[in-house]
């Protein structure tokens, strides 16, 4: 059945419009069409009788009356749309530009319902269904358990197989004659038997939603690539040599646009060609163009190629700025307009010298590096995932007084009106929120806004995004699966949330790796693949089988540290060694440096271990040891080797030590001797706690180590839930020192050896976090220390809040 045919003149004759003996044909074969008339079924076209129609899904189509007048909101132009798959052909209900609406009422089958949904997507339609659960509703197989949220007692079985919350059509339902709404999310447990909505549309707010506003809605899109003489044009004249995904996404300018863009596929030039497209294909302003990346670094490499493609004419009236770039620039005007500046940036030295104040003002110590290390990413996570008291005080921080801290931070900034770099994006909202005028005027200005590597980007900033960018076009790029920067706050929810969170988004793909072998992308695929909460991706390599990944299995750490070396010795250059923690490569190094293999890498946080607690409280074992007359080192190590004294027994034992001339090991002995025997089990910790300590200097250092997280100082880790992996660091470097002088004398030149071996060869192996190393390419990679609670490594702040992005599989 059709409610649309073609005239003699290729025009769209609605069957309303149809007089008999008039000639009609078929849009999708060009057959003819006779016009039937009868009482059951609707007025419509229909071929003759043993006439077949190449539309492949005619049989199953829906003409009921309730189809029928959604369908006739549109014009007719936009109606009963040819679309074509080699031998597939199909007629869209409606198409808006490149959105098709299909209407349902008659059952539908989950396999019919998927073939859709993939014909379309592969065509590089977005889908919008609207399916008439009005009797549902009516009889109470359906109902509203509480706000927003369904009940459905008899669910269809058309979405049996579908992902709601990964797939990439919108899913409505007509519950009653003017309240549409639509699906959110289904339950991990019991399906469409209980979903959410993402609230309620009338009739006129869903036409809206597709495109149809005032009667007036974009024609369709039926033409490729190949009939867009503009582009091609424009293609030739630059250069450019892109694959069909990657020509859609430059083509893909208006409303609301997610690029899935797999690791090596590409993104960047296509978010450059992009821009070059809308300025000179599409007759753009680039003024009202916002690029937004995530670095410094990525946006000067966007400014460098777009210059290197399409020259200077516009580079300096297209806006590319990091989104703390964008702050500043808010927060200027924004202050501009009144006599006194609201808040300046503190200095990094301004700022080093009040965390090391607030730090000493709470713990009454002195903060060590990493002390400062930690401090300021928790303070960057709570701005930037914008958490409020109480998700403050149940996050899990090392420093355990990190809420109180940040209290004071925020306090003493406002005091002295200044903010940090993550300030600037919270006033920058703020300022928005509260200043409608001076938001429109953004939003007048960007009319296009360009995200790139969204799943990096922070929950706060994507807040600033979404505020600019209602009404307007925005195209955002990302990939959920290659978010690792959980602990900078890195928020890739937000590409999930993307269809909920912009009207009538498109989902888009790149699925072509140029940059790996088949064998790595497969591995990788099949790997990332098992995650729950993503987008599903194919990810296809275009170079080749190439050399199969390898697994080599190493007993210890030792091991693994003696085969690297063994192979750097052989490797190639432009081969790289990769670590999640900056702690993985001191071992490393120090070994590089003993076999004389001259290694490049970024070492400044790697520094940080060297100050770390816990390697501070090492070497006040190594001084107590040689020195037990060393007050001070003994206050760091006494309480932490699970002794359970009281302070006051420390105290004194100090005392004692410095009356009588003993070791305060023996003067803690002698203070609990003193209690009489009711205390033996004190007096035997006691003697046990001297006994080690007199023991260590004959050991070898690593032995002593062992010795050391034996009299309780391990527990007393586990108690105080503090990383003990630095622990691991230190017997590898242990390994071989026959005492613990030679390791702190060891510890003591290690950094500068360090610093001092770090090479600017480009064919020197390249040490790097993986972190550090994203995005770049190398010709042999090593993974180090690739084992649970290592690779991957569990955020503890993240996980905490139930936010964590790592999902765990047991094999």
């Amino acid at each position: 059945m059709l409610t649309i045919a073609v005239d003699g003149d290729n025009n769209r004759i609605q069957i309303e419009e149809a007089k008999s003996k008039y000639d009609y044909f078929c849009p999708s074969c060009g057959k003819p069409l006779v016009i039937r008339k009868g009482e059951i079924r609707r007025h419509h076209f229909a071929h003759a009788p043993n006439e077949r129609c190449t539309d492949t899904w005619q049989e199953s189509y829906d003409m009921s009356d309730w189809h029928y007048v959604w369908q006739s909101c549109y014009p007719k132009h936009n109606q009963e749309i040819l679309c074509k798959v080699g031998s597939i052909n199909h007629r869209a209900d409606v198409m808006v530009g490149r959105t098709v609406v299909e209407f349902q009422h008659s059952p539908m089958s989950t396999e019919t319902f998927n073939n859709r949904n993939s014909f379309y997507d592969g065509l590089g339609y977005k889908v919008i269904w609207l399916f008439d659960l009005r009797n549902d509703y009516a009889e109470h197989i359906l109902s509203e358990k509480e706000n927003n949220e369904y009940v459905w007692s008899k669910p269809k079985k058309t979405f049996n197989l579908y992902d709601v919350q990964c797939g990439t059509i919108d899913l409505f339902f007509q519950i009653t004659e003017d309240e549409i709404i639509k699906v959110n999310d289904i339950s991990a447990t019991n399906g469409f038997e209980e979903f959410s909505a993402a609230g309620e549309l009338s009739k006129t707010g869903f036409l809206n939603y597709t495109g149809l506003i005032n009667g007036f809605c974009a024609l369709p899109e039926q033409s490729s690539i190949e009939y867009n003489t503009d582009y091609l044009e424009f293609k030739k004249k630059y250069n450019i040599d892109l694959n069909p995904q990657q020509e859609r996404a430059v083509q893909a300018v208006n409303g609301a646009n997610l690029l899935l863009a797999v690791p090596g596929s590409g993104k960047t030039t296509v978010l450059i060609d992009r821009l070059g497209y809308m300025i000179y294909c599409k007759n753009i302003a680039p003024e009202r163009i916002l690029a937004l990346s995530y670095t410094k670094a990525a946006a000067a490499e966007m400014k460098t190629r777009f210059i290197n493609t399409f020259g200077t004419a516009y580079q300096s009236r297209v806006e590319i700025r990091t989104i703390n770039s964008l702050s500043n620039m808010i927060i200027q005007e924004y202050a501009s307009k009144r006599p006194n500046p609201p808040f300046t940036l503190i200095t990094d030295e301004k700022k080093l010298a009040l965390l090391k104040r607030i730090y000493k003002s709470v713990t009454n110590e002195f903060p060590l590096d990493s002390d400062l290390k930690e401090m300021e990413v928790a303070f960057t996570y709570i701005k930037n995932f914008m958490l409020t008291e109480n998700e403050i005080k149940a996050a899990s921080f090392q420093i355990k007084q990190i809420p109180e801290m940040y209290k004071i931070y925020l306090k003493s900034l406002e005091n002295q009106k200044e903010m940090d770099f993550d300030d600037q994006m919270r006033y920058a909202k703020r300022i928005l929120e509260n200043n409608p005028s001076l938001l429109q005027k953004y939003r007048n200005t960007f009319k296009y806004i360009c995200v790139d590597e969204a799943q990096d980007t922070s929950k706060l900033q994507h807040a600033i995004i979404s505020m600019l960018a209602k009404g307007n076009n925005i195209f955002m790029v990302g990939d959920e699966d290659q978010s690792i920067y959980a602990f900078r706050a890195a928020y890739p929810q937000a590409l999930l949330n993307f269809k909920n969170n912009y009207t009538n988004p498109y989902i888009l793909r790149m699925e072509n790796n140029y940059r790996s072998t088949e064998d790595i992308v497969a591995k990788a695929d099949a790997f990332i693949s098992r995650n729950i909460k993503r987008f599903k991706k194919k990810i296809v390599s275009t170079r080749g089988k190439g050399k199969a990944v390898e697994r080599i299995d190493c007993e210890t750490r030792s091991k693994q540290y003696d085969y690297l070396i063994s192979a750097a010795k052989e490797a190639p250059s432009d081969t790289a060694i990769l670590y999640r923690n900056n702690d993985s490569m001191i071992p490393l190094a120090d070994k590089f440096i003993k076999n004389n293999i001259p290694y490049r890498s970024d070492i400044k946080d790697t520094m940080l271990f060297f100050s770390n607690r816990i390697v501070r409280d090492i070497r006040a074992f190594i001084r107590f040891a040689y020195n037990q007359f060393d007050y001070e080192a003994f206050n760091e190590i006494a309480y932490k080797c699970s002794l359970y004294f009281k302070k006051g027994d420390y105290e004194w034992a100090v005392k004692r030590s410095k009356r009588d001339k003993i070791p305060i090991t023996v003067g803690l002995i002698n203070q609990k001797e003193e209690y009489g025997k009711r205390y033996n089990k004190d007096i035997q910790k006691a003697r046990s706690f001297k006994d080690t300590i007199d023991r260590l200097p004959s050991l070898n250092a690593n032995q002593a180590i062992k010795a050391i997280m034996n009299m309780g100082y391990s527990e007393y880790l586990r108690e105080k839930d503090l990383d003990d992996s630095k622990l691991d660091i230190l017997l590898e470097l242990s390994v071989g020192v026959p005492d613990l002088k030679s390791l702190s004398s060891k510890l003591d030149s290690l950094p500068d050896q360090i610093k001092n071996h770090n090479s600017n060869d480009p064919n020197a192996i390249k040490l790097s976090t993986i972190h550090s190393s994203k995005g770049l390419e190398y010709q042999r990679v090593y993974i180090l220390d690739a084992f649970d609670g290592s690779l991957p490594q569990i955020d503890q702040i993240t996980a905490s809040l139930n936010e964590s992005n790592m999902e765990k599989y047991q094999e």
